[in-house]
């Protein structure tokens, strides 16, 4: 997450939501629960509804009837429970129903509600919260004029909202200009992010944003100093630019200083700080440019519609698949794959895990 703020370096992931591709990207986040003041037992929580992120030293999770439960540091309000008070067991953050994610910031939360309203909590100091103020919030305040919401993204200092019309606004600490407003101005109310093509996902990362195009391409925006915008520079921008040689991306993910983007043939691409080895190329050299994971690509992916055969070549794999419960893979010999393999099915948004019988 960048410089701690009490002290310290913390370089954690930050949270976006990334769709799921093999058992080797699905390992939970390790979470620090900090002991609090507050010992008595507990009841179960409530289930989940699986939808989990993390900060600096909390963690909060979607509750299987669209509640937010948090857990851990809780200085600045980070829980959302109305108090300062450290919590190592779940607490309900305040006011909040209906909800289908949540995002944490080093120091904030934000979750996105199922009427595409946007609610955030915690550290404010940079705006980060969106409230129109600086002043730290220790109950979730849902933004004004934020509609038709349909991802949420939190870096380090600054939040993120994508709109349902492929646009993004973002709020927050702004010097380096991670907000894509044209300025290195902070805003504690949500911008629009200028010169944004037709977006379909966003991370945010310490000081720098990215967006996952309609078109399988990315752009990112901000601070640039150990190449975390991937466009061959360590120069800044305070506009969107495009990540060079990124195509058929699927989904993207931020670190503090590095980015990741996962491909539709399996592989994935990393771009930024690589000092401790986060680019997985097998080095410890930065990089202003994508590079690739040395990661074994196990899984084929084809596009498929309910009720209807499409055909698609993934990893060099003709792959027929008809609706969501069958899929048959063949080689160029037309021999069936091997009884087990996993392939994966876009329906919307989801990518469904499916299994050659």
């Amino acid at each position: 997450m960048g410089p701690a703020k009490y002290g310290g370096d913390i370089d954690s992931p930050l949270t976006t939501w990334v769709m799921p591709v093999t058992r080797q990207w699905l390992a939970l986040v390790g979470t620090l629960l900090l002991l609090g003041c507050q010992t008595a037992s507990r009841a179960a929580p409530e289930q989940t509804r699986g939808l989990v992120a993390a900060g600096a030293g909390h963690t909060c999770v979607v509750a299987e009837k669209g509640g937010v439960s948090c857990w851990g540091s809780n200085p600045d309000g980070q829980l959302g429970d109305g108090t300062v008070i450290d919590s190592a067991f779940p607490v309900a953050t305040l006011e909040l129903t209906g909800m289908r994610n949540v995002a944490a910031g080093s120091y904030h939360a934000c979750a996105l509600g199922e009427a595409g309203n946007a609610w955030c909590w915690g550290w404010n100091v940079g705006g980060q919260v969106g409230d129109g103020t600086n002043t730290n919030r220790l109950a979730p305040f849902e933004l004004g004029g934020l509609e038709n919401v349909s991802a949420i993204a939190t870096g380090s200092y600054h939040s993120c909202a994508l709109i349902e019309d492929g646009t993004a606004r973002c709020w927050g600490q702004n010097d380096a200009g991670q907000l894509g407003s044209g300025s290195a101005v902070s805003s504690s109310v949500p911008l629009k992010v200028f010169s944004l093509p037709p977006t379909s996902s966003i991370t945010a990362g310490g000081r720098h944003t990215c967006a996952l195009l309609v078109d399988a391409t990315v752009q990112c925006w901000g601070g640039n100093d150990i190449g975390e915008l991937g466009d061959g520079t360590t120069t800044g921008h305070l506009f969107p630019e495009p990540v060079v040689g990124i195509a058929g991306a699927v989904a993207i993910a931020s670190g503090f200083n590095h980015v990741c983007a996962l491909h539709a043939d399996g592989g994935v691409s990393c771009w930024g700080s690589n000092a401790h080895g986060q680019l997985g190329d097998g080095s410890m050299n930065d990089s202003p440019v994508p590079g690739t994971t040395t990661l074994a690509r196990s899984w084929a992916r084809a596009s498929c519609v309910a009720g209807a055969a499409a055909i698609a070549t993934a990893g060099g794999i003709p792959v027929t698949a008809t609706g969501r419960t069958t899929v048959t893979a063949t080689d160029a010999s037309s021999a069936r794959a091997a009884p087990g393999r996993r392939f994966f099915c876009t329906y919307f948004t989801p990518l469904y895990p499916l299994v050659i019988g």
